[in-house]
C-alpha cells in the first residue's frame, strides 16, 4: 500500500524521499520503524564483548533491517546497510576507534539524500572522539560511546536544519533514483 499523497514535506522542497512513491508502507511509518530499528541495532552492537555477542548478532540483524525499510532508493539503502555494520563492529576494537561512527552518520546522510552543505557534520563523530579521549581518557569507553553518538545524533539533527535552510525543492529524480521505490 503506497501512501495516497505525500507528507507535508515535499510542499516544503527540502525532503525529497518524503516524494518518493512507495511500494508498500507509509513514509511516516518507514522513516520511523526504521530510524528505530537502525539505532536499536547500533546500541546492541556498541558495548558488544566476549559475553554480549548474540546480542550483537541479534543487533547486526535488526540494524540491517532498519537500513533495508527506511523509505529512500532501494540502492541507497542496500549499500548503506553493510559499510554502517562493519563500522559499528569495528568499534569493539576500542575506545580509540569510536570515530568511525562517522561512517554510519555519512551513510545516513546519503540514504536521506542530504544536501551536500550539510556533509561536513560528519566531523562531529570524529571531534567527540578527540575530544572525549583527551577528558575521559581510553579507558573509560562508556562515556565516550555517549559523547560520540550524540555527535551523531547532533549531526543528523544539525544536517535537517541545513536543509531546512536551504528548502530547494528537489522534485528531479536523482540520477539512477528510481521514482517508485520498495
Amino acid at each position: 500500500m503506497t501512501d495516497p499523497a505525500p507528507t507535508a514535506a515535499p510542499a516544503e522542497g527540502w525532503e525529497p524521499n518524503a516524494q518518493l512513491q512507495l511500494r508498500w508502507g507509509g513514509y511516516r511509518s518507514r522513516q520511523l520503524a526504521g530510524l528505530a530499528l537502525v539505532c536499536i541495532g547500533g546500541l546492541l552492537i556498541l558495548p558488544a564483548n566476549a559475553a554480549t555477542v548474540d546480542l550483537a548478532f541479534l543487533g547486526s540483524a535488526i540494524h540491517v533491517a532498519g537500513w533495508l525499510i527506511l523509505p529512500a532508493p532501494g540502492w541507497r539503502r542496500v549499500v548503506a546497510a553493510g559499510p554502517s555494520l562493519i563500522a559499528l563492529w569495528s568499534t569493539i576494537l576500542g575506545a580509540r576507534t569510536l570515530f568511525i561512527l562517522a561512517v554510519p552518520l555519512l551513510l545516513w546522510l546519503i540514504v536521506r539524500r542530504r544536501r551536500l552543505p550539510s556533509y561536513p557534520v560528519v566531523a562531529l563523530p570524529v571531534l567527540a572522539n578527540l575530544a572525549g579521549l583527551s577528558w575521559f581518557g581510553i579507558f573509560d569507553r562508556p562515556p565516550l560511546v555517549t559523547l560520540c553518538v550524540g555527535a551523531v545524533v547532533t549531526g543528523a539533527w544539525l544536517a535537517v536544519l541545513v536543509s531546512r535552510l536551504l528548502k530547494e525543492p528537489s522534485k528531479r529524480v536523482h540520477s539512477g533514483d528510481s521514482p517508485v521505490e520498495g
